[in-house]
């Protein structure tokens, strides 16, 4: 398949992620500068100072049960699940492409709502201000909360940002979550096959219903979706807010074997969904944005970007020669 590439994410999510020695920095940016130096001044300053504001914003310091970024945030984990413990490994970056794109498509948008749909320990949505809108962090495992509740009292924007302990689905109701033992990433409302898993009940909301006071005239909304199979059925319920708002991005997780683990030919309906909802372009292992048209075109495991505006989307990357390493 030919493919429209389009450039890595947030400027320079891969300075976002790596945490590396002072020399090996050194080297990094002076390759980046020799491969920047045919390009306009503008645009290698405005990299640069991008590259250099991350590089301060995202600065942290591990303890044993968090990584605090300085200034923002302390993301507090469960040092005896894994996740928890991969996150401190990966001093609080573990999806580089998913936290670059949250990062860029904050930036463009300003939005004043942001829905964190299937939070974990929330290291995605709090990695950036919240001052003058609302954050809300909807996570339904309950070993979670204590540590989420944790982390978002933490922010330096606390007072914006409230954790919803609840599932989001198609319909209001209850329904059984299945809590993975040892790795809280994987918990899900559908079955999750030969790991060992706790039953838990749980409420279940749609968007539709929990924003339904809301006034969304002329609001811009950012949401992150991953659930786990179950993207397909919270974007359904959510149709009526996207309408309302004034323009959206969202991210939302596309794994094809848990997709068509809770209904047969639920990927290309949840895809069909994306791609009716606005403009979409998936995210490569290289956090790159490529355009695609059909199911097909996709990985078996990657994110979407979905946007309103195809302008924003166009506009969620950094210049080719950012590539360098």
């Amino acid at each position: 398949m030919d493919r429209d590439p389009r450039y890595r994410l947030g400027g320079g999510t891969r300075a976002v992620r790596e945490h590396v020695s002072a020399s090996a920095t050194i080297r990094r940016l002076q390759a980046r500068f020799d491969a920047s130096r045919k390009y306009p001044l503008s645009d290698r300053v405005r990299h640069w100072s991008h590259t250099a504001r991350n590089w301060v914003h995202f600065r942290s310091v591990v303890r044993p049960d968090h990584v605090t970024f300085l200034r923002l945030v302390s993301i507090y984990v469960d040092p005896r699940d894994e996740r928890g413990r991969y996150l401190l490994k990966h001093r609080g970056i573990t999806q580089s492409g998913v936290t670059g794109s949250w990062i860029a498509a904050d930036r463009l948008l300003d939005p004043h709502l942001c829905l964190d749909i299937g939070a974990n320990y929330g290291e995605v949505s709090l990695c950036v201000r919240h001052k003058d809108r609302r954050l809300w962090l909807f996570e339904p495992n309950p070993a979670l909360l204590p540590f989420l509740a944790r982390s978002a009292a933490s922010h330096v924007d606390s007072s914006a940002i409230s954790v919803e302990p609840m599932a989001v689905g198609d319909a209001a109701g209850r329904a059984t979550l299945a809590v993975t033992e040892g790795w809280s990433g994987t918990s899900s409302l559908r079955a999750t096959g030969s790991e060992p898993t706790r039953p838990v009940e749980v409420e279940v909301t749609t968007i539709d219903d929990f924003l339904a006071s809301e006034d969304l005239s002329g609001t811009r909304l950012l949401f992150k979706i991953d659930v786990e199979g179950f993207e397909g059925q919270a974007l359904a319920g959510m149709q009526a807010t996207l309408q309302r708002c004034a323009g959206f991005a969202g991210i939302v997780e596309f794994d094809r074997s848990y997709l068509e683990e809770v209904d047969t030919g639920n990927a290309r309906l949840t895809v069909e969904r994306l791609l009716g909802y606005g403009s979409c372009a998936y995210v490569d292992e290289d956090d790159r944005l490529w355009s695609f048209a059909d199911v097909e075109d996709l990985p078996a495991h990657t994110d979407i970007v979905v946007c309103s505006d195809p302008e924003v989307l166009a506009a969620i990357e950094i210049p080719p020669w950012a590539r360098s390493r």
